[in-house]
């Protein structure tokens, strides 16, 4: 994806959830004038990279609930 890459970018959720959303937007948006931010490819290996990312996230929502 290229689109993290620096350690501190995985920390920062805001742009995590930038990413996720631009990602979102160009699957499910029939106006193709919508202002990306990257390159949409739709393959099957994007598709999987964008699900193993929300899962992370999701791991990380998980266990830091449990924490506190």
């Amino acid at each position: 994806m290229k689109l993290i890459n620096k350690d501190e970018d995985l920390k920062d959720l805001q742009k995590l959830v930038t990413i996720i959303y631009d990602y979102r937007c160009k699957c499910t948006h029939s106006n193709r004038t919508y202002p990306f931010r990257s390159t949409f490819e739709g393959t099957n290996e994007e598709i999987s990279d964008y699900i193993s990312v929300i899962k992370k996230i999701a791991e990380k929502v998980i266990i830091d609930y449990e924490k506190k």
